[in-house]
């Protein structure tokens, strides 16, 4: 296959003077080369076609030095180009291994590992082009990954003592495919691995833990054992939209919500209307909610 190098520039020409390293690699190509200048105004369908056809890239100003989000599209790209590529890079003023890893999650860093990435060099008889080395973002990555499997694969034996009433799902896939409307099942505990603490509860499906909802306009579960009145302002946070946090409330208003829903004397659809009116939420849906939660 014949070499040909792709020069990914922000610059509207390429000069020795300011583009000295890039240039001096073009001088010194064997094969073909083709200038993408002025990168940003660039169609992706265009920058994403010169890649893929390149056995060579090379980048000096394109792709770093505060074009952060620019690199992260590039390298995107090249995770789609199964090919290996040798891609030539010069940052400066900073290190490059440092700067993949920082603008770059460690599965994205993954998923490029097959092209070889160069810290691009001005003079290679004196200072050769250095491959960067990322195997060990690569093993933390399959570290990280083998843990969160093994959380995951355990939860089944982490119930939080909590029952829950299956009512629905609207989700698809493989780990919903087992769930039985109406049945009564554990919650379990996935703290560890919850990306929203306020919303769902967790339980087991088809071979891994799933997560149902109760807000936006859904119910898919019911809390079927006895709540402590903070478990049930939770809930409430957690089926009633839009979505408050609990933690940013102000402490004595928590507390005299805590106490309102203890009061015997009073209804269920009264306390409903004094969260609502506190909350400053919504009384259309919500406040039904909140009183099928209060008389569980």
């Amino acid at each position: 296959m014949k070499n040909k190098l792709v020069i990914l520039e922000n610059d509207a020409e390429i000069t020795h003077e300011r583009n000295r390293y890039v240039y001096e690699f073009k001088e010194n190509f064997d094969g073909e080369v083709l200038l993408l200048t002025n990168l940003r105004l660039k169609e992706k369908d265009e920058i994403f076609k010169a890649l893929f056809e390149a056995t060579h890239i090379a980048a000096e100003t394109a792709v770093v030095n505060g074009s952060e989000r620019q690199f992260h599209s590039v390298m995107m790209m090249l995770a789609k180009i199964k090919e290996p590529k040798n891609i030539y890079i010069k940052l400066m003023g900073d290190d490059l291994k440092e700067y993949i890893s920082d603008n770059l999650e460690k599965k994205e860093v993954c998923d490029i590992l097959h092209h070889n990435i160069y810290e691009l060099s001005c003079h290679v008889e004196i200072n050769p082009h250095v491959l960067i080395d990322l195997s060990s973002v690569v093993k933390d990555y399959l570290e990280t990954q083998t843990l969160e499997k093994q959380y995951r694969d355990s939860a089944i034996n982490r119930p939080t003592g909590r029952k829950i009433k299956v009512l629905g799902c609207l989700a698809s896939g493989k780990a919903f495919g087992n769930l039985t409307i109406g049945e009564t099942v554990d919650e379990l505990d996935m703290s560890e691995q919850e990306p929203n603490a306020n919303r769902g509860v967790w339980i087991q499906g088809n071979g891994e833990p799933i997560k149902l909802i109760n807000d936006c306009g859904i119910q898919e579960y019911q809390i079927v054992s006895k709540l402590t009145p903070i478990e049930l302002m939770v809930e409430i946070q957690k089926s009633t939209y839009p979505i408050f946090d609990i933690a940013e409330l102000n402490p004595l208003m928590v507390e005299g919500l805590l106490t309102g829903i203890e009061d015997e004397r009073t209804s269920s659809l009264d306390k409903a209307n004094f969260i609502c009116e506190n909350l400053d939420i919504p009384k259309r849906s919500n406040r039904a909610k909140i009183r099928n939660l209060l008389n569980q």
